[in-house]
C-alpha cells in the first residue's frame, strides 16, 4: 500500500487529558480543604475514579457537573472501614 500525504494546516482548539497524578492531587487537597472545590477537566482514568472513591470513603460529596468536579468536604471524616484504592498505587 502506498500513502501519500501532502502538507495542510489545521485550525481548532484542542485540550489535553488531565495528568493522572494531579487529578489525585487535587483530590487529596479538596478533601483536606474544608468547603467547596472545584476541579476542571478532571481525568477520567480508573486511578482518577479510584481517587474519587476514595474521598468519597473518607467523607467528601462529589458532583459531577460537565467537565467539573465539585468536591464537598468538613475534612477527613472516614465512613467506612475499609477504602478500596483498586490498582492506583499512588493512591495507597
Amino acid at each position: 500500500m502506498k500513502v501519500t500525504i501532502h502538507p495542510s494546516q489545521l485550525k481548532g482548539i484542542i485540550q489535553a487529558p488531565a495528568s493522572k497524578s494531579s487529578m489525585q492531587r487535587a483530590c487529596a487537597a479538596a478533601l483536606l480543604s474544608k468547603g467547596t472545590s472545584i476541579i476542571h477537566n478532571p481525568g477520567h482514568s480508573n486511578d482518577d475514579k479510584a481517587a474519587i472513591e476514595i474521598i468519597k470513603a473518607l467523607g467528601a460529596t462529589v458532583e459531577v457537573n460537565g467537565e467539573e468536579l465539585i468536591v464537598n468536604s468538613s475534612g477527613v471524616n472516614p465512613v467506612a472501614d475499609e477504602i478500596n484504592c483498586g490498582e492506583s498505587g499512588l493512591s495507597i
